[in-house]
Formats: structure tokens, sequence, C-alpha cells
């Protein structure tokens, strides 16, 4: 009797082990996507972030370039390396 009743459902139970089985697979998937697409954003922002570098560097370079190309960088004037003293300061003014 009980045999009966148990090969009767055996179908059913067959395919609902397969249908739960497929809908584990299905949301392991999902999970395994979405741990695929945060790897990649962070790559992408990783890959971002080398290529704002490089063009930083790269300006900089330039600016260097420009500023050492500059024909009088040896000419400093004498104001610019001693401090000159405002007219009627004494020695304990602040300026």
């Amino acid at each position: 009797m009980i045999t009966g009743v148990v090969l009767r459902f055996l179908p059913l139970i067959f395919s609902g082990l397969v249908a739960g089985a497929g809908a584990w697979w299905v949301m392991d998937l999902r999970a395994d996507n979405a741990a695929l697409r945060a790897d990649l954003k962070a790559i992408t922002l990783q890959l971002q972030g080398c290529t704002s570098r490089i063009s930083n560097i790269q300006k900089d370079k330039e600016s260097d370039a420009q500023v050492d190309n500059m024909p009088d960088l040896t000419i400093v004037p004498d104001s610019w390396l001693f401090p000159v003293e405002p007219e009627g300061a004494g020695p304990s003014t602040l300026y």
C-alpha cells in the first residue's frame, strides 16, 4: 500500500528535486554574476584612476619642460633674495 503511493508520487518527487536543484543553480549563477559585476566595477575604477595619474604625470612633465626652457631662470632680482625694510621701521617693528 505504501509502496504503491510512493510509486505513484515518485515522478512528482523527482520533478520537485530537479526543480529545486535548478532553482538553486540559477541563484548560484546570479550570485556569481553579481560578484563578477562588482569585480568589474572595481577594476574599471582602478583603471580610470591609473589613466588619470598618467594624464597628470604627462601634464606635469610638459609644465616642467616649459619652465626649464625659460631663458631668465638664472636671473634673480636682489629684492627677491633680501628683505627690504620699510622706511621708518625700527628694530622691534613687525612687518
